[in-house]
């Protein structure tokens, strides 16, 4: 170090402190990528991991820099380098340069441009389809249980309806004995019907003869009895459904409350735009509020499936194993990015590479800045850092 310092020159200094100022940069990049994807919180952590991560990158740039010497002829002869010496440090530069660099630096980098170009917009997506699904929900959750009741009492008096006429056909049948075996199953099937036990609902008579009035009679003795059971079951049905709208409005008021939860998390993004929080070093405070209510809908049974279909486009929608229906093998790609996945750098890279990232995303752009920064960073310390003795520099034959 000391004798760089002498004989360093100005291009030299400069290209060193540029070196550094870079290097800050993109460890910076890497920390907060870090910290995002273990969930790492607060100054102590953020600079361990900074701390970390500097060093790493300056063993990447110390690799970079020898390989450029070792492949210097000067450089070599001046210090004894032989050739296997000189091939070793080569191809195990370069290992380690793509392990450090490949697997460390430039893909957290990218993560973390990506994370702060994206965080705010797909936090509001995901809150915002839960919001549809939830707005949806309190309007329709009392209308749907009248409609489904409305349709129960419809069913309910068109069969009991349906089956008295088999009844009464039945009796008129002058081919059978009239209220035999037959009339007695459709009596039988009207008290099912209107929730009675069979042999319960009706109190019966017994056939005299075969005559037009006892057939008569016997429709005459049993129509009202029909006619007290379909109403009872009415009854019945009225009182359920009176008593499941009780229970739609508290889910109307819970509805309502969720419903006020994520416009004032919108509220929240609106006002601070900001993805990361430089006082506590971790994600900010409206992205992790955002984070939990969107988690909380996802959690939610009732409504976890709409909210996932809006979310997931599925290889197969109908799997004979629904536990796997939102599995990552059967997810073909996005509708709605996850937060909870842009959190994660190696999750972010796996789904680009699948090519699941949905449209609007430009990978691409973020990329080729996180190789910019970095590639500039590197050439900057071998001008600055390289072997005074480079002014021949030989390509050596392996």
């Amino acid at each position: 170090m000391r004798e760089w310092l002498k004989s360093a020159g100005i291009a030299e200094w400069f290209c060193a402190l540029f070196f550094v100022f870079l290097a800050c940069v993109s460890c910076f990049c890497t920390t907060q990528s870090l910290c995002l994807s273990i969930g790492f919180r607060g100054w102590a952590m953020f600079v361990i991991v900074f701390l970390i991560t500097l060093a790493i990158y300056g063993v990447t740039s110390f690799f970079l820099v020898r390989i450029w010497n070792y492949n210097n002829l000067r450089y070599c002869k001046k210090n004894g380098i032989t050739e296997d010496m000189q091939r070793n440090w080569t191809i195990g530069g370069f290992l380690m340069v793509a392990l450090f660099w490949l697997i460390f630096s430039f893909p957290t980098n990218t993560h973390n441009l990506v994370y702060q170009q994206k965080a705010n917009s797909v936090a509001r997506a995901e809150l915002g389809n839960q919001l549809n699904v939830f707005q949806k929900a309190e309007n329709s959750v009392d209308e749907d249980v009248r409609i489904r009741y409305k349709n129960e009492r419809i069913d309910l008096r068109n069969t009991v309806i349906s089956l008295q006429g088999e009844f009464d056909r039945e009796i008129d049948d002058d081919g059978r004995p009239g209220l035999g075996p037959r009339a007695k199953e459709f009596l039988a099937q009207i008290e099912e019907k209107c929730t009675k036990k069979r042999g319960i609902g009706f109190h019966h008579t017994t056939q005299r003869d075969r005559s037009p009035k006892e057939r008569t009679r016997i429709k005459d003795y049993y129509h009202p009895q029909i006619a007290q059971l379909l109403s009872e079951a009415q009854d019945s049905l009225n009182i359920s459904e009176q008593e499941e709208l009780k229970l739609t409005e508290r889910k109307k008021i819970e509805l309502n409350v969720r419903v006020k939860e994520i416009y004032e998390t919108y509220d929240e993004l609106d006002a601070a735009k900001e993805t990361w929080n430089f006082s506590s070093m971790s994600a900010s405070k409206s992205i992790e509020e955002a984070k939990k209510l969107i988690q909380k809908g996802y959690n939610d049974p009732d409504y976890k499936t709409i909210i996932m279909d809006n979310v997931f486009i599925l290889k197969n929608k109908n799997p004979s194993d629904e536990s796997k229906k939102y599995d990552y093998n059967n997810v073909q790609g996005y509708n709605i990015y996850s937060i909870e996945r842009l959190y994660n750098a190696r999750e972010v890279w796996q789904d680009f590479l699948a090519g699941k990232l949905p449209v609007g995303f430009d990978m691409l752009t973020w990329i080729l800045l996180s190789a910019i920064l970095d590639i500039v960073a590197f050439i900057l310390s071998v001008i600055a850092f390289r072997s005074k003795n480079n002014q021949t520099k030989q390509t050596y034959k392996f």
